[in-house]
């Protein structure tokens, strides 16, 4: 296994293309310490997720290029690179739709996300008071899970502020 998932020359480019952004040198490692190293990168936690996943990714397109070279058919390594740079994009937008991902190759992917910073999007939400001889009633609720534990809580207030009635 270690022959078509790293030693094969084009197998070895494909990582290569890969682990330069990473911060990896291949040469010399073996299957293992390949992953081992791969999965245990430090970086902005985005990017160490899109790293995870990149193990399997490029696996993966090893493994179909096989398959399809098995089967009469040719993948080149731009292909193959073109794929995986495609996967990568479709993770990062489900994973992080607010984020603006479009035709960008590798590189600038990596750019993107260890430049990241999110913007802090609030209002200002202000408690007001009932109106002449009526009450107010706040409630909370929430539930861990579809028919999982769940909690309440409500106050009522009256015209004043002056709390009638809590409980939770």
């Amino acid at each position: 296994m270690a022959h078509l998932f790293l030693i094969a020359p084009i197998a070895t480019k494909l990582w290569m293309q890969f682990a330069i952004f990473a911060g990896i040198d291949i040469e010399d490692m073996n299957l293992k310490q390949l992953i081992n190293t791969w999965w245990n990168i430090h970086s902005t936690p985005k990017l160490e997720a899109v790293y995870r996943a990149m193990l399997a990714f490029i696996m993966w397109i090893i493994w179909k290029r096989r398959n399809n070279i098995k089967h009469g058919g040719n993948v080149t390594l731009n292909n193959m690179i073109w794929k995986v740079q495609d996967m990568i994009r479709k993770l990062l937008k489900s994973l992080y739709p607010w984020m603006k991902i479009g035709k960008e190759d590798w590189p600038h992917m990596v750019n993107l996300l260890k430049k990241y910073k999110p913007r802090l999007h609030y209002y200002c939400v202000t408690w007001k008071f009932p109106a002449r001889d009526r009450v107010k009633c706040n409630t909370d609720g929430a539930c861990r899970g579809n028919l999982g534990m769940s909690a309440l809580a409500f106050c009522v207030r009256d015209e004043f502020g002056d709390l009638i009635y809590a409980t939770a």
